[in-house]
């Protein structure tokens, strides 16, 4: 998969054992993700974005229209979804499937619309949840 890891490492000024040893793996195995020599997964693609402090659509060439938006919509929706959940687990938030869905859509959407990594859209949902549970009292 073609991607801008190594431009963005090079951009920070980081070398490849700091990556590697930011985000678990070798500095091999991350050559070859720079290289598109071995794909990651979306796990890893998150890890790498937030040790970047980068969105996903920063390191990957997926357009924003057309059908392979579709897939990355599902994907960061997916990710905002797992964050609300983790953080009603965290915080002990008993609500419905109907109420996590709708939080992680603002989740969602604010992400987008202020084009937030994968580790500000997890501080969001944190606070958005911590400030729920308050409400719900």
């Amino acid at each position: 998969m073609k991607n801008r890891l190594k431009e963005i490492r090079r951009e920070q000024k980081k070398t490849l054992d700091q990556v590697a040893a930011a985000i678990g793996m070798t500095g091999a195995q991350v050559s070859r993700h720079e290289n598109g020599e071995r794909a990651f997964t979306f796990e890893t693609l998150l890890d790498y974005a937030a040790f970047y402090d980068v969105g996903i659509d920063e390191i990957v060439d997926v357009p924003l229209s057309g059908k392979k938006s579709a897939k990355f919509d599902e994907l960061r929706m997916d990710t905002a979804l797992g964050y609300v959940v983790e953080a009603c687990d965290k915080y002990k938030v008993n609500v419905d499937v109907k109420q996590v869905s709708k939080w992680a859509t603002t989740i969602y959407k604010q992400g987008i619309e202020l084009r937030l990594t994968p580790m500000q859209m997890k501080g969001l949902a944190d606070h958005a949840i911590h400030e729920a549970k308050k409400a719900l009292r």
